[in-house]
């Protein structure tokens, strides 16, 4: 396996952060690409990170394949560095606001109600077709909230953070454990 360290990216932005990581607007040096870069450090007493990012990973690269879906963030590659126990994990970055900043931003633009209410439709609409190419997949992704829905620069609703998500036993079924 090869692996990357964060020497191989030009970090421009924070664009958020967790318990245990953060995700910048990168780029990559090989080609140039601006991607959302994902790094999780693993403290050394919480080892079984190791396995919930690497299951996040398999998540990711299960929804992007064949393709990715419109309406789900899409996977690149990942890379773990063991002597320094850092996963990172390569994604499409995805322009635009949150759904929260996405709502604020249409309330306060003094946009008729019934239009407000039309645009969160459509949102709802898309975000439920994204959801259901997840389930297709064997996935719940378990934490659908409007910090993990992106409006992208085309007014596309985008699903991220798969971290808490589960597979199915088989379609239809509950998660299960990891």
């Amino acid at each position: 396996m090869e692996f990357k360290s964060l020497n191989d990216y030009v970090l421009e932005k924070e664009l958020g952060s967790g318990n245990f990581g953060k995700v910048y607007k990168a780029k990559r040096k090989t080609d140039g690409k601006t991607i959302a870069l994902k790094v999780i450090n693993i403290p050394d007493n919480k080892k079984f990170l190791i396995k919930t990012t690497q299951d996040e990973i398999n998540t990711l690269k299960t929804l992007a394949d064949p393709t990715c879906n419109p309406f789900v963030i899409c996977y690149y590659d990942s890379y773990y560095n063991p002597y320094d126990n850092i996963f990172i994990i390569e994604m499409e970055l995805v322009e635009g606001k949150d759904m929260i900043s996405f709502i604020e931003k249409v309330w306060a633009n003094d946009t008729k109600e019934e239009m407000i209410y039309y645009y969160l439709l459509l949102i709802a609409k898309d975000v439920l077709r994204g959801l259901k190419y997840t389930h297709e997949k064997g996935i719940i992704h378990n934490d659908i909230k409007l910090e993990n829905i992106m409006i992208d620069k085309n007014n596309v609703p985008r699903i991220i953070d798969y971290g808490l998500s589960c597979t199915m036993e088989k379609p239809g079924n509950f998660c299960r454990t990891k």
